[in-house]
């Protein structure tokens, strides 16, 4: 299994519009996926007050999640509509041990 963690700081202001975003949009897009076990989205404030939420989504193989992601599966997937809300994104994937 691949886990696959999103992080983005969302613009001071837009977390409840970003919050909408990920129920709508992006969670939904995952789960209709091949291969996509489970998703989960997580919200915290970090020590400096900006808000920042979290999308782990688990694969069952990384040939599913290339067909999702593309060729730029290393990368953030950011859709036109999410990227004005977000200041900031990074990605990481973990194999399961």
């Amino acid at each position: 299994m691949i886990f696959r963690l999103f992080r983005a700081r969302v613009r001071p202001g837009q977390e409840e519009t970003y919050r909408h975003f990920l129920e709508r949009t992006t969670v939904p897009f995952l789960r209709k996926q091949a291969g996509c076990l489970e998703v989960r989205v997580g919200h915290h404030y970090t020590p400096d007050g900006e808000s920042e939420y979290m999308v782990l989504s688990v694969w069952d193989s990384m040939d599913h999640l290339r067909v999702a992601t593309g060729a730029r599966w290393d990368q953030p997937v950011i859709d036109p509509e999410e990227a004005p809300l977000l200041s900031a994104s990074d990605i990481d994937h973990f194999d399961e041990v």
